[in-house]
């Protein structure tokens, strides 16, 4: 009709709609009846509708209706939204735990060689890593690059030391604990176990 084809016309122009005139949310049919869309793609609703829930973009109790293709694509945003909640709460706590307990390598808790060097009479300084070389029945220390073939040398002392005392090797775990064990006061669910018990100072 003549006043459907002004309004296209207006419309694509850019005009200003005529006052009282539907809204883009408020879509009309051939016959100029209003018409349901959905509120989270803007297409026309059909027959089945489903209430969008807190998922939907508009608050308001009267502007929820949504496809059903679209009630699921808001579920699954809300569940992988959760799911990052989830995921960034449990990563926070666990760096809390790891401050709080000293959980954790790190490159300043690793002894340094130059002390034990010293004591065992090297002509260099460690900088860095070291490794055992040995020429025929002797072993000395030297300086190296390879991660691999690198030893601290405060580590070989302790598990010498414990080799010539004990004739065994070091050993330390952590083994779980009953918390409701009276002895237990600080509530702590792992015991330090060192063998020999010496190494624990």
């Amino acid at each position: 009709t003549r006043d459907e084809l002004a309004r296209d016309l207006g419309g694509a122009a850019g005009g200003a709609a005529p006052e009282g005139a539907p809204g883009p949310a408020d879509e009309v049919d051939s016959d100029g009846e209003a018409l349901e869309t959905c509120r989270h793609c803007g297409l026309p609703l059909g027959e089945v509708s489903y209430d969008a829930g807190t998922g939907c973009a508009s608050d308001h109790r009267d502007c929820r209706l949504v496809h059903g293709e679209c009630k699921a694509q808001l579920l699954l945003r809300g569940m992988r939204d959760d799911e990052r909640d989830r995921r960034r709460r449990e990563a926070s706590l666990k760096r809390a735990r790891h401050e709080e307990f000293e959980i954790g390598w790190r490159a300043a808790s690793m002894p340094c060689n130059a002390p034990a060097a010293q004591k065992l009479g090297c002509d260099f300084a460690p900088k860095g890593l070291c490794c055992l070389v040995q020429h025929g029945s002797r072993i000395d220390v030297a300086p190296t690059v390879e991660p691999a073939g690198a030893v601290s040398l405060e580590y070989l002392s302790t598990a010498l030391r414990v080799r010539r005392a004990e004739g065994t090797e070091p050993l330390f775990s952590l083994d779980p604990i009953e918390p409701s064990r009276p002895s237990q006061a600080d509530g702590a669910m792992q015991l330090k176990r060192f063998e020999p018990e010496w190494l624990a100072g």
